[in-house]
Protein backbone atom coordinates (compact mmCIF):
# COMPACT_ATOMS: atom_id res chain seq x y z
CA UNK A 1 0.00 0.00 0.00
CA UNK A 2 2.71 2.51 1.10
CA UNK A 3 4.44 1.73 -2.53
CA UNK A 4 0.98 2.14 -4.12
CA UNK A 5 0.35 5.50 -2.80
CA UNK A 6 4.19 6.71 -3.88
CA UNK A 7 3.98 5.58 -7.21
CA UNK A 8 0.98 8.25 -7.17
CA UNK A 9 3.46 11.13 -6.76
CA UNK A 10 4.30 12.39 -9.86
CA UNK A 11 8.43 12.18 -10.33
CA UNK A 12 10.26 14.94 -8.77
CA UNK A 13 7.85 14.76 -5.63
CA UNK A 14 8.44 10.55 -5.39
CA UNK A 15 12.26 11.27 -5.75
CA UNK A 16 12.41 13.63 -3.04
CA UNK A 17 10.25 11.49 -0.83
CA UNK A 18 12.88 8.67 -1.81
CA UNK A 19 15.81 10.57 -0.54
CA UNK A 20 14.17 10.64 2.42
CA UNK A 21 13.87 7.61 3.35
CA UNK A 22 16.80 5.28 4.75
CA UNK A 23 19.00 4.25 2.05
CA UNK A 24 19.42 0.57 3.20
CA UNK A 25 15.45 0.08 2.62
CA UNK A 26 15.43 2.37 -0.64
CA UNK A 27 18.46 -0.33 -2.13
CA UNK A 28 16.49 -3.35 -0.93
CA UNK A 29 13.49 -2.16 -2.58
CA UNK A 30 15.37 -2.09 -5.88
CA UNK A 31 16.30 -5.67 -5.62
CA UNK A 32 12.58 -6.93 -5.00
CA UNK A 33 10.48 -4.30 -7.49
CA UNK A 34 11.05 -3.76 -11.20
CA UNK A 35 9.23 -0.62 -11.07
CA UNK A 36 11.15 0.48 -8.30
CA UNK A 37 14.63 0.13 -9.89
CA UNK A 38 13.26 1.49 -13.05
CA UNK A 39 12.72 4.71 -11.28
CA UNK A 40 16.33 4.65 -9.63
CA UNK A 41 17.86 4.28 -12.74
CA UNK A 42 16.28 7.30 -13.69
CA UNK A 43 17.09 9.31 -10.53
CA UNK A 44 20.37 7.91 -9.18
CA UNK A 45 21.07 7.86 -5.63
CA UNK A 46 24.60 10.02 -4.83
CA UNK A 47 26.93 7.15 -3.65
CA UNK A 48 30.33 8.58 -1.80
CA UNK A 49 32.47 5.38 -1.46
CA UNK A 50 32.09 2.21 -3.52
CA UNK A 51 34.25 -0.26 -2.42
CA UNK A 52 35.02 -3.66 -3.27
CA UNK A 53 36.70 -5.86 -0.50
CA UNK A 54 38.40 -9.69 -1.20
CA UNK A 55 39.54 -10.54 1.92
CA UNK A 56 40.96 -13.75 3.57
CA UNK A 57 39.85 -14.47 6.86
CA UNK A 58 38.45 -16.93 9.66
CA UNK A 59 34.90 -16.10 7.21
CA UNK A 60 36.75 -15.44 3.90
CA UNK A 61 34.08 -13.14 2.53
CA UNK A 62 34.01 -10.54 -0.19
CA UNK A 63 32.24 -7.90 0.40
CA UNK A 64 30.75 -4.47 -1.50
CA UNK A 65 30.50 -1.79 0.51
CA UNK A 66 28.52 1.46 -0.03
CA UNK A 67 29.36 4.46 1.97
CA UNK A 68 26.72 7.54 1.94
CA UNK A 69 27.95 11.35 2.55
CA UNK A 70 25.37 12.40 5.04
CA UNK A 71 24.38 12.33 8.93
CA UNK A 72 22.86 9.34 9.24
CA UNK A 73 25.82 7.29 8.21
CA UNK A 74 23.49 4.68 6.66
CA UNK A 75 26.09 2.37 4.73
CA UNK A 76 24.97 -0.12 2.66
CA UNK A 77 26.73 -4.13 2.78
CA UNK A 78 26.35 -6.70 0.31
CA UNK A 79 28.42 -10.35 1.24
CA UNK A 80 29.05 -12.75 -1.05
CA UNK A 81 32.04 -15.43 0.45
CA UNK A 82 31.77 -18.49 2.40
CA UNK A 83 29.85 -16.78 5.57
CA UNK A 84 26.37 -16.50 4.32
CA UNK A 85 23.57 -16.20 6.35
CA UNK A 86 20.67 -18.86 4.81
CA UNK A 87 17.31 -18.77 5.70
CA UNK A 88 14.55 -20.15 3.51
CA UNK A 89 12.16 -17.96 5.22
CA UNK A 90 14.01 -14.75 5.01
CA UNK A 91 15.36 -15.13 1.54
CA UNK A 92 14.43 -13.84 -0.81
CA UNK A 93 14.96 -13.84 -5.22
CA UNK A 94 17.13 -10.71 -6.97
CA UNK A 95 14.87 -9.77 -9.32
CA UNK A 96 16.05 -10.25 -12.94
CA UNK A 97 18.77 -12.47 -11.65
CA UNK A 98 19.64 -15.61 -10.86
CA UNK A 99 20.02 -14.84 -7.02
CA UNK A 100 18.51 -14.46 -3.48
CA UNK A 101 19.62 -12.56 -0.99
CA UNK A 102 18.89 -12.54 2.99
CA UNK A 103 19.10 -8.89 4.37
CA UNK A 104 19.78 -8.37 8.28
CA UNK A 105 20.22 -4.59 8.70
CA UNK A 106 22.10 -2.96 6.02
CA UNK A 107 23.53 -5.77 5.34
CA UNK A 108 22.19 -8.08 2.73
CA UNK A 109 23.83 -11.90 1.73
CA UNK A 110 23.72 -12.63 -1.11
CA UNK A 111 23.71 -15.95 -2.46
CA UNK A 112 22.32 -18.91 -4.96
CA UNK A 113 19.16 -20.21 -4.91
CA UNK A 114 20.05 -23.20 -3.30
CA UNK A 115 22.15 -21.17 -0.54
CA UNK A 116 25.37 -21.94 -1.58
CA UNK A 117 27.83 -18.30 -1.40
CA UNK A 118 27.46 -16.32 -4.20
CA UNK A 119 31.24 -15.36 -4.41
CA UNK A 120 32.54 -13.39 -7.62
CA UNK A 121 30.00 -14.09 -10.03
CA UNK A 122 27.74 -12.65 -7.72
CA UNK A 123 29.60 -9.88 -6.78
CA UNK A 124 30.26 -9.02 -10.33
CA UNK A 125 26.10 -9.31 -10.94
CA UNK A 126 25.49 -7.24 -8.05
CA UNK A 127 27.67 -4.69 -8.66
CA UNK A 128 26.35 -3.67 -11.96
CA UNK A 129 23.00 -4.14 -10.83
CA UNK A 130 23.68 -1.57 -7.86
CA UNK A 131 25.51 1.14 -10.33
CA UNK A 132 22.30 1.48 -12.65
CA UNK A 133 21.04 3.28 -9.57
CA UNK A 134 24.47 4.81 -7.99
CA UNK A 135 25.75 7.57 -8.97
CA UNK A 136 29.54 7.45 -7.65
CA UNK A 137 31.74 9.68 -6.62
CA UNK A 138 34.64 7.30 -5.67
CA UNK A 139 35.97 4.16 -5.93
CA UNK A 140 38.04 1.79 -3.93
CA UNK A 141 39.31 -1.89 -3.65
CA UNK A 142 40.68 -3.97 -0.99
CA UNK A 143 42.03 -7.27 -1.43
CA UNK A 144 44.21 -9.56 0.19
CA UNK A 145 43.13 -13.10 -1.35
CA UNK A 146 44.57 -15.43 -3.75
CA UNK A 147 41.16 -16.95 -4.21
CA UNK A 148 40.21 -15.37 -7.69
CA UNK A 149 42.64 -15.33 -10.44
CA UNK A 150 44.10 -12.04 -11.82
CA UNK A 151 41.95 -12.71 -15.05
CA UNK A 152 38.64 -12.46 -13.36
CA UNK A 153 39.72 -9.20 -11.09
CA UNK A 154 41.08 -7.71 -14.46
CA UNK A 155 38.12 -8.26 -16.42
CA UNK A 156 35.60 -6.91 -13.59
CA UNK A 157 37.14 -4.42 -11.75
CA UNK A 158 39.64 -2.55 -14.34
CA UNK A 159 36.46 -2.81 -17.30
CA UNK A 160 34.46 -1.13 -14.81
CA UNK A 161 36.28 1.69 -13.72
CA UNK A 162 40.25 2.60 -13.60
CA UNK A 163 40.34 5.52 -11.19
CA UNK A 164 40.12 4.81 -7.57
CA UNK A 165 39.90 6.72 -4.38
CA UNK A 166 42.13 4.27 -2.77
CA UNK A 167 43.72 0.27 -4.19
CA UNK A 168 45.03 -2.07 -1.80
CA UNK A 169 46.34 -5.23 -2.99
CA UNK A 170 48.50 -7.26 -0.44
CA UNK A 171 49.43 -10.98 -1.01
CA UNK A 172 52.83 -12.49 -0.26
CA UNK A 173 51.92 -15.56 -3.00
CA UNK A 174 53.61 -15.03 -6.00
CA UNK A 175 50.92 -15.37 -8.84
CA UNK A 176 51.10 -12.21 -10.31
CA UNK A 177 53.93 -12.27 -13.38
CA UNK A 178 56.09 -9.04 -13.55
CA UNK A 179 53.82 -8.41 -16.89
CA UNK A 180 50.91 -8.71 -15.01
CA UNK A 181 52.05 -6.04 -12.20
CA UNK A 182 53.22 -3.80 -14.40
CA UNK A 183 49.87 -3.34 -16.80
CA UNK A 184 47.78 -2.88 -13.28
CA UNK A 185 49.79 -0.09 -12.64
CA UNK A 186 49.94 1.36 -16.09
CA UNK A 187 46.16 1.16 -15.76
CA UNK A 188 44.82 2.31 -12.37
CA UNK A 189 44.56 6.01 -11.32
CA UNK A 190 44.44 6.19 -7.68
CA UNK A 191 44.66 8.90 -4.91
CA UNK A 192 45.98 6.04 -2.25
CA UNK A 193 48.22 2.91 -3.29
CA UNK A 194 48.81 0.35 -0.55
CA UNK A 195 50.71 -2.80 -2.24
CA UNK A 196 52.47 -5.95 -0.33
CA UNK A 197 53.01 -7.50 -3.49
CA UNK A 198 56.72 -10.21 -3.79
CA UNK A 199 57.50 -11.18 -7.23
CA UNK A 200 59.45 -14.29 -8.01
CA UNK A 201 62.07 -13.63 -10.49
CA UNK A 202 61.04 -9.57 -10.68
CA UNK A 203 63.86 -8.10 -13.22
CA UNK A 204 64.72 -11.81 -15.32
CA UNK A 205 66.50 -8.71 -18.02
CA UNK A 206 66.45 -5.31 -17.58
CA UNK A 207 64.57 -3.09 -14.74
CA UNK A 208 60.85 -2.15 -15.92
CA UNK A 209 59.97 1.38 -15.79
CA UNK A 210 56.40 1.58 -13.83
CA UNK A 211 54.64 4.88 -14.30
CA UNK A 212 52.57 5.20 -10.78
CA UNK A 213 49.60 7.66 -10.82
CA UNK A 214 49.37 8.12 -7.04
CA UNK A 215 48.58 11.60 -6.37
CA UNK A 216 48.42 11.06 -2.78
CA UNK A 217 49.81 8.43 -0.82
CA UNK A 218 52.28 5.52 -1.93
CA UNK A 219 52.98 2.62 0.54
CA UNK A 220 55.17 -0.54 -0.96
CA UNK A 221 55.38 -3.50 1.18
CA UNK A 222 57.43 -6.49 1.01
CA UNK A 223 59.01 -4.57 -2.42
CA UNK A 224 61.22 -6.47 -4.45
CA UNK A 225 60.31 -4.98 -7.91
CA UNK A 226 60.27 -1.66 -7.37
CA UNK A 227 63.70 0.47 -8.61
CA UNK A 228 65.07 3.57 -7.62
CA UNK A 229 64.30 5.49 -10.69
CA UNK A 230 60.62 4.14 -10.05
CA UNK A 231 61.36 5.98 -6.91
CA UNK A 232 62.13 9.32 -8.25
CA UNK A 233 59.65 9.45 -10.85
CA UNK A 234 56.68 9.16 -7.80
CA UNK A 235 54.38 11.93 -7.87
CA UNK A 236 52.45 10.67 -4.51
CA UNK A 237 52.98 13.25 -1.59
CA UNK A 238 53.81 10.15 1.32
CA UNK A 239 55.55 7.68 0.48
CA UNK A 240 56.21 4.31 2.47
CA UNK A 241 58.47 1.71 0.56
CA UNK A 242 59.61 -1.23 2.50
CA UNK A 243 61.92 -3.65 0.53
CA UNK A 244 62.99 -7.10 0.69
CA UNK A 245 66.65 -6.19 0.84
CA UNK A 246 68.67 -3.02 1.56
CA UNK A 247 68.92 -0.23 0.07
CA UNK A 248 72.17 0.41 -1.56
CA UNK A 249 73.86 3.75 0.07
CA UNK A 250 74.54 5.14 -3.46
CA UNK A 251 70.85 4.66 -4.08
CA UNK A 252 69.93 6.28 -0.73
CA UNK A 253 72.35 9.32 -2.11
CA UNK A 254 71.05 9.87 -5.26
CA UNK A 255 67.75 10.26 -4.07
CA UNK A 256 68.52 12.75 -1.49
CA UNK A 257 70.46 14.88 -3.83
CA UNK A 258 67.39 14.57 -6.62
CA UNK A 259 65.18 16.09 -3.90
CA UNK A 260 67.70 18.91 -2.96
CA UNK A 261 68.55 19.31 -6.44
CA UNK A 262 65.00 20.11 -7.05
CA UNK A 263 64.25 17.45 -10.28
CA UNK A 264 62.48 14.82 -8.25
CA UNK A 265 60.44 13.76 -5.49
CA UNK A 266 58.86 17.58 -5.93
CA UNK A 267 55.38 16.70 -4.76
CA UNK A 268 56.69 14.37 -1.73
CA UNK A 269 56.20 15.69 1.74
CA UNK A 270 56.93 12.56 3.70
CA UNK A 271 58.80 9.60 2.88
CA UNK A 272 60.19 6.38 4.95
CA UNK A 273 62.73 3.90 3.27
CA UNK A 274 63.03 0.49 5.10
CA UNK A 275 65.90 -1.14 5.13
CA UNK A 276 68.67 1.52 4.75
CA UNK A 277 72.22 0.96 7.40
CA UNK A 278 72.71 3.87 9.40
CA UNK A 279 76.29 4.12 8.14
CA UNK A 280 74.64 5.49 5.40
CA UNK A 281 74.42 8.76 7.48
CA UNK A 282 78.12 8.88 7.02
CA UNK A 283 77.94 9.36 3.52
CA UNK A 284 75.16 11.99 3.72
CA UNK A 285 76.65 14.18 5.97
CA UNK A 286 78.92 14.69 3.15
CA UNK A 287 76.88 16.09 0.72
CA UNK A 288 76.75 19.72 -0.10
CA UNK A 289 72.96 21.35 1.43
CA UNK A 290 73.06 18.57 4.38
CA UNK A 291 73.68 19.96 8.05
CA UNK A 292 72.76 19.06 12.00
CA UNK A 293 69.42 19.52 12.72
CA UNK A 294 69.17 21.72 15.44
CA UNK A 295 66.01 22.17 17.39
CA UNK A 296 65.36 21.19 21.29
CA UNK A 297 63.57 18.26 20.69
CA UNK A 298 65.77 16.59 17.76
CA UNK A 299 68.49 14.04 18.79
CA UNK A 300 72.02 14.27 17.45
CA UNK A 301 71.43 12.06 14.78
CA UNK A 302 68.83 14.28 12.46
CA UNK A 303 69.87 16.36 9.78
CA UNK A 304 68.27 18.71 6.96
CA UNK A 305 68.88 19.46 4.13
CA UNK A 306 67.58 22.27 1.52
CA UNK A 307 66.05 22.22 -1.66
CA UNK A 308 67.82 24.46 -4.56
CA UNK A 309 64.80 26.01 -5.89
CA UNK A 310 62.02 27.43 -3.45
CA UNK A 311 64.58 26.97 -0.45
CA UNK A 312 62.56 24.37 1.06
CA UNK A 313 63.83 22.46 4.83
CA UNK A 314 63.64 18.37 4.91
CA UNK A 315 64.51 16.61 7.92
CA UNK A 316 65.84 13.34 8.16
CA UNK A 317 67.25 10.69 10.52
CA UNK A 318 67.88 6.81 10.15
CA UNK A 319 66.04 4.93 13.19
CA UNK A 320 67.23 1.99 15.32
CA UNK A 321 64.92 -0.31 12.92
CA UNK A 322 66.84 1.28 9.86
CA UNK A 323 64.10 3.70 8.65
CA UNK A 324 65.11 6.57 6.81
CA UNK A 325 62.52 9.21 7.47
CA UNK A 326 61.88 12.63 5.24
CA UNK A 327 59.85 15.13 6.34
CA UNK A 328 58.92 18.03 4.39
CA UNK A 329 58.14 21.16 6.21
Amino acid sequence: MQQFKLWKLPALARDKVIRQMVLAEVIYLSLVSKSFKRFLMAYKLHATLFLWSLRAGTRNFMNVLIEFNDDRHDDVEFIFGQYCEYNPKNTKPIKESGFSFNRRGNTSFVMNFDGSPARLLGMMEMSKFLLDILFVEKYAVERNTVLFNFVDFEHFILRTTQKFHSFRFSTRATYLTMDQLKYLLETIQTENLHLSIEIRNPHCGDPAEIPLRVSDSLVLYNCNWFSTDNLLESKAKKIDVRFVTSVLPDDVTRIMKSWMEGTKLKEMTNMCLHPVSRKVMEQLDMLNGVSRYNHPEASDKHRQMKRVKDGKIAVFDITLLRELRITVS
